[in-house]
C-alpha cells in the first residue's frame, strides 16, 4: 500500500548511517556514509555524500542475513552478511529511521526472518 511506497521512497532518496569499519586492531571505527537503494531497487549502495561516486554496493540477491543489535550508547545496528562472506555493519540512533530501514531491507532482501508489522509512520 501507500505505506510501503513511502518507506521505499525514503530508501531511494537515501540517508546517512554510521558505517563501522574494522581497523587493523580489530576495533571498529565509525564513518558517516550516505546509503540509498539503487533506482532498480536491486541493491544497497553507499558513498561519502549524496551524489558522490559510489564507494560500495551490496546486491540484495547476495544477502543471506540481516541481524539487528544495539549498543549501550544507543546505537541501533543493522548487520548485513552476504554470500561472499562480506559483512556490512551500519547504525543510527534514530529509532524510527532504524525500524523503517530494517523493515524495508528485510523485504527487499527476502529476509522474512524479520517478522514484523510495518513500523508506525
Amino acid at each position: 500500500g501507500t505505506q510501503w511506497q513511502d518507506i521505499l521512497l525514503e530508501l531511494l532518496v537515501g540517508t546517512f548511517f554510521w558505517k563501522w569499519t574494522k581497523s587493523s586492531k580489530q576495533q571498529r571505527i565509525p564513518q558517516k556514509r550516505f546509503f540509498r537503494v539503487n533506482e532498480s531497487s536491486t541493491a544497497l549502495v553507499w558513498s561519502r555524500k549524496p551524489g558522490a561516486s559510489l564507494s560500495g554496493t551490496i546486491p540484495f540477491a547476495e544477502v543471506i542475513s540481516l541481524t539487528q543489535t544495539s549498543s549501550p550508547d544507543g546505537h541501533l545496528f543493522i548487520d548485513i552478511k552476504t554470500r561472499q562472506k562480506y559483512q556490512l555493519l551500519i547504525s543510527t540512533q534514530l529509532e524510527d529511521k532504524y525500524h523503517r530501514w530494517l523493515y524495508a531491507l528485510s523485504i527487499l532482501t527476502n529476509q522474512s526472518k524479520y517478522e514484523s508489522h510495518p513500523p508506525a509512520m
